[in-house]
């Protein structure tokens, strides 16, 4: 600080810069560490709607079978095996 209480940017700007060019293979080491995390994050999103969506069609497919018991499944897999043969 200057006697006039104020603050002198260039000494600090100086000080701060010099230790980024000291340090500058951490700077490095840390925005490729970010980059990898931010993609695995994403990624991670989108692992994780797919396996919550595969757990509740599940879901929906056992309460559907407790519902309606095993026969309206099989009457089900009949009729669209008929509808793909084009019987119906």
């Amino acid at each position: 600080m200057s006697e006039s209480g104020e603050v002198d940017l260039s000494t600090i700007r100086s000080t701060v810069l010099g230790e980024l060019k000291n340090k500058w293979g951490w700077l490095l080491a840390l925005c490729i560490s970010l980059i990898v995390l931010g993609t695995l994050g994403l990624w991670m999103s989108f692992a994780m709607t797919l396996a919550t969506v595969i757990m509740f069609g599940a879901l929906l497919a056992v309460g559907g079978v407790f519902q309606n018991g095993w026969s309206s499944v099989f009457v089900a897999l009949a009729a669209r095996k008929a509808a793909k043969a084009g019987t119906v």
